[in-house]
């Protein structure tokens, strides 16, 4: 099995469940409701360990606006909690297969790049 299809086969495993949606999560400033659905799908699918383009897609999704001033507010909230879980992230993977945690480092480097941290990729 190539490392391609390996990544495949441990993404599908990650199965989505039903979650609550959080109505305001936290840190964030006043936006439409759209776009707080988003973020939270976004974070529900982080946290649920979704390591896929879906959800890159979706951050990627959140990120367009025309609002400059709740754009950086979004990013910079997203920042955080991207950095937050990603330690956590990191400790769960740690007796991982290597194939494993590379997958998941793909994904923490994209999605940091697409919230401007870059300090955070060379941190990882």
């Amino acid at each position: 099995m190539d490392w391609m299809n390996s990544t495949r086969l441990i993404a599908n495993k990650n199965l989505f469940k039903p979650h609550q949606f959080e109505t305001n999560p936290p840190n964030l400033p006043n936006m439409s409701g759209g776009a707080e659905e988003q973020i939270s799908l976004f974070r529900s699918r982080v946290e649920l360990r979704r390591f896929d383009d879906g959800t890159l897609r979706i951050l990627e999704s959140i990120l367009i606006s025309k609002d400059v001033k709740s754009l950086l507010e979004v990013r910079s909230s997203l920042r955080e909690f991207t950095r937050r879980e990603s330690l956590c992230i990191i400790r769960e993977i740690a007796d991982k297969s290597v194939e494993h945690k590379l997958f998941i480092l793909e994904f923490l480097v994209r999605a940091f790049a697409l919230v401007g941290d870059i300090e955070a990729i060379f941190k990882l």
